[in-house]
């Protein structure tokens, strides 16, 4: 944001009063909740502790702002048509209004930037995608935004000599006296990062669509090798083992083929029953082990029974879980999420901010062309966004829409599923 258009002037009707209070209070009670309920979700949900919702805790902190002290504040100077609180309070009100606006940009940027390079790098950008790291880019978005705000509107007056801002207004001074400057800081503010922002998604959208054309092929390509592995009944084979003790080397001495060294005491050797007859074996067995999930410290063994055809145990080991795919899944699932994410709250950012933008233009060289009215609406829509933000949150995200309603419905703790224990 880069100015405010208030006039001095009669107070607003008390029904006027009444509707804009009732309204402003609806809209900064949702934001200040909506944005706190993000922050605690956070906490409260380990799933939801990931990189890329670091960034969005850190916006839901800039929104949370807003919603607290900007709109109460700018809505008292609409109403009263003045600002009542006098020149210090309206550079504090102003720092902070500034910064926690560009703040909520300086995140956006910085998770576009964050889901550019996961997509396009993911194996040197995630190896060095740390809690760590995200913190120190986080802190420098919010250093950028103080830098970028704070000392100008309290070192402006120093250097033009006097402060022009009446003590019954409030705006930022060197945003009234140089039209070059508020061209200069509404391209840096807003334009400039929406640009690279709608580039940047232009680029992963791009690489998406690429990469889903390469997993239909592969996806198509093992089909047909899945197809091609099940004609060949009579190629494919379950190498069978035993173990058996020196006692009965006797037995079998002609029918070893492999040797093992000695382990507890006795030779152990392997014999491969596939290439026996089967009547000359009392009972044979395939052991499929299951490695544990994550979280379990059991590993499951099934045995299969020789009746059992191969084609079906060739089928239950094809069900068995290839790790790095379930993680690979994981992570598409992961980036699909954040990407869902990050198209809403960039569509929703350009379609709240873009008006407000256009008419500091307009102002720029065209003072007093847009009515007070629509400029106030307009610099409304700016805080507005703060608002849709956490409902982008929940729509695009199903933890984050569990984790709210157990803070709606005060269920702080997950129900543990119930265990039965076996003795």
């Amino acid at each position: 944001m880069n100015s405010t258009n208030s006039t001095s002037g009669d107070q607003a009707s008390l029904s006027e009063i009444v509707i804009v209070s009732i309204i402003v209070t609806i809209i900064a009670t949702l934001t200040a909740g909506g944005n706190l309920m993000v922050m605690i979700s956070f906490k409260m949900d380990k799933q939801l502790q990931t990189v890329s919702n670091y960034f969005l805790l850190s916006l839901s902190v800039a929104d949370l702002a807003i919603g607290l002290f900007s709109m109460p504040l700018y809505t008292v100077q609409l109403i009263r048509r003045s600002w009542p609180l006098g020149g210090i309070a309206c550079d504090l009100w102003l720092s902070l209004d500034y910064t926690m606006s560009n703040a909520s940009v300086a995140n956006l940027l910085l998770i576009s930037f964050d889901r550019y390079l996961s997509i396009t790098r993911p194996l040197t950008y995630r190896a060095k995608r740390t809690p760590k790291r995200a913190a120190i880019m986080i802190f420098c978005a919010w250093v950028v935004s103080i830098i970028l705000w704070t000392p100008w509107i309290y070192g402006w007056p120093h250097l033009e000599g006097r402060r022009t801002v009446p003590e019954d207004d409030c705006y930022i001074q060197f945003l009234k006296s140089n039209q070059y400057v508020t061209i200069a800081t509404a391209i840096a503010a807003f334009y400039l990062p929406v640009f690279i922002m709608c580039v940047l998604y232009f680029k992963i959208y791009l690489e998406t669509e690429k990469r889903q054309r390469g997993l239909e092929k592969l996806q198509a390509h093992s089909t047909d090798s899945d197809e091609e592995i099940s004609n060949r009944r009579n190629r494919y084979c379950w190498r069978r083992c035993c173990k058996i003790d020196e006692a009965d080397e006797t037995d079998h001495e002609d029918e070893w083929s492999n040797t093992s060294p000695k382990q507890n005491g006795k030779n152990e050797r392997m014999i491969p029953l596939i290439s026996k007859p089967p009547d000359d074996i009392a009972d044979t067995y395939t052991i499929l082990i299951k490695l544990p999930e994550e979280g379990s410290s059991k590993a499951s063994i099934k045995m299969y029974n020789e009746d059992d055809t191969e084609e079906e145990l060739l089928k239950r080991t094809r069900k068995l879980p290839n790790h790095k795919e379930r993680r690979r899944g994981h992570e598409r699932k992961q980036d699909t999420k954040a990407a869902k994410t990050l198209s809403a709250i960039l569509l929703a950012f350009i379609i709240t901010w873009t008006p407000y933008n256009l008419f500091v233009f307009v102002e720029a060289f065209q003072p007093g062309f847009v009515h007070e009215t629509v400029y106030g609406i307009g610099y409304w829509l700016c805080y507005i966004n703060s608002t849709i933000n956490p409902l982008c949150y929940a729509l695009c995200n199903a933890n984050f829409r569990r984790t709210y309603w157990r803070i709606l419905t005060c269920r702080w703790r997950k129900k543990r599923p119930l265990t039965v224990s076996r003795s």
